[in-house]
């Protein structure tokens, strides 16, 4: 894997670039492009129908709220603009789209489409910058072992709700604990 290009920056400067659809992240004050460090590409067409699934899952769900899906860029600080795969703000949320280009605030649900090359950015920079900002659900979904981890806001702290494979489901207490089927974010 290459080595990770330091190039540090504020969330003015990062906005400021071209736009693209190339996954381009600000983490901790860090420009990070897909590909360098620890993301590599994407196995593209499983992670995409896994992102289109769980997008459409949430529309159907809460059609009150906003789903988007990266490259939407989530403005949480001066030194943090993640993409998350898919993002959801609840219409009464913290979270708006801002000047039609982005999310300013943390938005109510975060779910990250694991890779082999985005594991450790997923699970704990992104995590703990989730997190920290107060964002109130995070799934990580895993498709190579076929499981979905959820982690709720508790007391300012992300905790395991629990993990969950194909034929079974988990309540989001974000969408109204509306119960979600894991074999459809999976297609099986």
């Amino acid at each position: 894997m290459a080595e990770r290009t330091k190039t540090r920056m504020t969330a003015a400067e990062y906005l400021a670039l071209p736009e693209t659809m190339e996954r381009v992240e600000l983490i901790n004050g860090v420009l990070i492009r897909q590909g360098e460090a620890d993301m590599t590409p994407a196995p593209l067409l499983d992670h995409q129908r896994i992102i289109r699934r769980v997008a459409r899952l949430i529309e159907d769900l809460m059609p009150d709220g906003e789903v988007f899906f990266a490259p939407t860029g989530v403005f949480l600080d001066d030194d943090n603009m993640p993409e998350p795969d898919v993002l959801w703000i609840a219409a009464s949320g913290q979270a708006v789209p801002f000047e039609g280009k982005y999310v300013k605030g943390a938005p109510d649900l975060v779910v990250e489409v694991l890779s082999d090359g985005s594991k450790r950015h997923d699970k704990v920079e992104k995590f703990r910058l989730y997190e920290k900002h107060g964002v109130r659900e995070d799934w990580i979904i895993d498709p190579k072992g076929l499981f979905v981890e959820v982690f709720r806001l508790i007391d300012g702290k992300f905790q395991l709700d629990g993990v969950f494979a194909p034929g079974e489901t988990f309540a989001c207490a974000v969408l109204n604990n509306q119960t979600i089927a894991v074999a459809a974010i999976f297609g099986r």
